[in-house]
């Protein structure tokens, strides 16, 4: 919960030491380590909202665990995590900051490869072809939240609800 640009330059620094600079694990792990406090966040209040009952129902029915994890609370929440993904999916797509100063030449996210096509020189700002790389960038999270949206729903309004 900290401003990103707080934390550049010592990342900087880290990835150039242990050779993650312009590699696809660097930047992987860089989008991990800041979507996984909200989607855990998000997540503990998915499962917080849950009645105890329903593990324990299932305890008595004879399932172990795990197999009450798997097969009564899982699916319970599945519209939270739908949300969760959604959401996470999109924030690290429209990574800007991170994917621009940590990757180079090698790998080049696609939020930042739209600057290809922004240069102010002799062939001038190519705003169409910036234009149409946006929007087939957006075009698949577009996409997964028109066939999931009705789970994203429910996900969002989960627990707003008090009974």
């Amino acid at each position: 919960m900290m401003p990103p640009i707080a934390i550049i330059l010592p990342l900087y620094i880290l990835f150039a030491k242990i050779r993650l600079l312009d590699s696809y694990l660097g930047i992987i792990l860089v989008f991990i380590a800041f979507n996984l406090p909200f989607a855990v966040w998000l997540m503990r209040s998915f499962f917080e909202d849950l009645p105890k009952e329903l593990e324990e129902a299932a305890l008595v029915d004879g399932a172990s665990l795990l197999g009450s994890f798997f097969r009564v609370i899982l699916p319970v929440v599945k519209p939270g995590i739908v949300a969760c993904s959604i959401y996470t999916f999109v924030m690290c797509i429209n990574e800007f900051f991170f994917a621009l100063v940590l990757t180079g030449s090698r790998v080049k996210p696609a939020s930042v490869a739209i600057l290809n096509y922004l240069p102010t020189g002799v062939r001038g700002t190519l705003f169409g072809q910036a234009a149409s790389a946006s929007i087939l960038i957006m075009l698949p999270a577009m996409l997964i939240f028109v066939f999931l949206q009705k789970s994203f729903i429910r996900g969002i309004t989960f627990g707003s609800v008090k009974q």
